[in-house]
């Protein structure tokens, strides 16, 4: 009973957004880029807050839950999912293509072409788009990223925003996974995660 009790409380206060969700985590995010349904890249969003810190007010960056960001170290670490910095989610190392910059992109473009290709929502589609189309060496020239120059500087996460629904794009693509996984789910996932992993870090061997 007492952790039936536990249980139940948990997924209450996860629901509220108090704790972070099991496989979840806290992120802080600094921007969103703002897409359209055809994955046009149509405006770049400060998401940072304003805190107080004694006598002095700072902007921070926002606090998100999302989907777990386990430590990397290296030059060729693998992409986060739905969050990462300017190098991997816009190909660009402080306001300019590199070869680590193109290499960051070129990772996280098709882990999530891969991840949501099969999803059938206005979010990932988006994404998808976007990914497909963008291309880093051309950036420096697209009047967003122009308008933002500052902004990529600041360094920090980036999350994708739907124009169209106005929500964060984790929210729609959150409603396509399932709640629950029975047994033989669980470890099918799991094996599928792990072999995903290990693949992708097979692929930065190589490269090394």
């Amino acid at each position: 009973m007492i952790l039936q009790a536990l249980y139940s409380y948990y997924h209450a206060l996860a629901q509220k957004g108090e704790i972070s969700k099991e496989g979840w985590c806290v992120a802080k995010v600094s921007f969103a880029l703002v897409l359209d349904q055809n994955g046009a890249l149509l405006d770049i969003m400060p998401l940072k807050v304003s805190k107080e810190f004694g006598k002095k007010t700072v902007d921070v960056p926002r606090e998100m839950n999302l989907p777990n960001q386990l430590k990397r170290s290296g030059s060729k670490a693998p992409p986060y999912f739905l969050c990462d910095n300017t190098q991997y989610i816009l190909g660009l190392e402080k306001g300019e293509v590199t070869e680590k910059s193109l290499r960051c992109f070129k990772a996280f473009s098709e882990y999530h072409i891969q991840m949501l290709s099969p999803l059938q929502c206005p979010e990932a589609q988006a994404i998808v788009r976007f990914l497909r189309s963008w291309q880093p060496i051309e950036a420096l020239k697209h009047p967003v990223i122009i308008a933002n120059q500052p902004h990529l500087l600041e360094g920090g996460n980036f999350v994708f925003r739907l124009s169209e629904t106005s929500s964060y794009a984790m929210s729609g693509i959150e409603q396509t996974f399932p709640p629950h996984l029975n047994l033989d789910e669980q470890g099918t996932f799991i094996l599928g995660y792990y072999h995903q992993t290990q693949k992708q870090y097979e692929k930065q061997n190589k490269e090394d």
